[in-house]
């Protein structure tokens, strides 16, 4: 009976205190918080993308493309990047923070996909982390089976 009873304390005071948690970070914002994000300068966004429009144009224009324009080494691409994934690149295209192995076998086919994308579909990295995911796969179907015949032995 304590138990339970103490149980139940628990329970109830770990919901209170996230209840109590969300309604402290609700409550705290400040109408200047709410001004930036609402009364935001449009002008301000477009003329960030200037630089991209001016690189659509010309190639459109000139029957160009990306990498002609950046073998002359022209001055619209200076601060344009090509790469689809800059958000997770390190900028040497390898995998970001560990290596494509350990993505792979961490991550399994998430990791594969991080790998593929992050890398530019470079069939070394990806073979790792396929090396990675089968590994992982191999690994757990192993586990699993080691329990079921301990767990049997156990049984009988």
């Amino acid at each position: 009976m304590k138990k339970s009873v103490l149980k139940i304390a628990a329970i109830f005071m770990a919901l209170l205190t996230i209840h109590l948690q969300t309604f402290a970070t609700s409550a705290g914002t400040t109408s200047s918080e709410n001004d930036v994000v609402v009364n935001y300068d449009e002008t301000e966004i477009y003329a960030s993308f200037e630089e991209m429009n001016d690189l659509a144009n010309y190639l459109s224009e000139n029957d160009a493309t990306y990498a002609d324009v950046e073998n002359y080494n022209s001055a619209l691409v200076e601060n344009v990047s090509s790469s689809a994934a800059i958000a997770l690149s390190n900028g040497s295209g390898e995998p970001p923070f560990i290596s494509a192995f350990w993505w792979g076998c961490i991550f399994n086919l998430f990791g594969l996909i991080v790998v593929y994308v992050t890398t530019d579909s470079d069939s070394t990295y990806t073979k790792a982390a396929w090396k990675g995911c089968i590994l992982s796969g191999v690994l757990y179907v192993a586990w699993a089976i080691f329990w079921n015949v301990v767990g049997y032995a156990a049984w009988f």
